[in-house]
């Protein structure tokens, strides 16, 4: 009701305009929710549907998810080229240097 009423924009970094981007955030939630709940059609076309809502509707998560994909790869890529982790016993002096600590 509030964010309806606003004659102007907020003022940018102020608390009413944190309100107003997280009330518009909820506000493209339900739209989301709503549109999946009225998708009745086959399983696959329901899928493809529902990936092309959700693009539109949230093109940053598409963007973020390949970033976190890519820096994934990149980690495994790396550890995979140092090859394995080997594990071995602690010899008596060393377990005497952690005693010690």
């Amino acid at each position: 009701m509030f964010y309806d009423k606003l004659a102007a924009p907020p003022r940018p970094g102020s608390l009413q305009e944190a309100l107003c981007i997280l009330v518009q955030r909820y506000r493209q939630e339900q739209r989301f929710y709503l549109a999946l709940a009225n998708l009745h059609q086959n399983p696959k076309e329901q899928q493809e549907t529902f990936d092309a809502y959700k693009r539109a509707m949230y093109p940053y998560i598409e963007a973020s998810g390949k970033r976190h994909r890519d820096r994934t790869r990149e980690i495994l890529d790396k550890a995979f080229r140092q090859g394995p982790i080997v594990i071995r016993p602690l010899s008596d002096k060393e377990k005497r240097e952690v005693k010690d600590d």
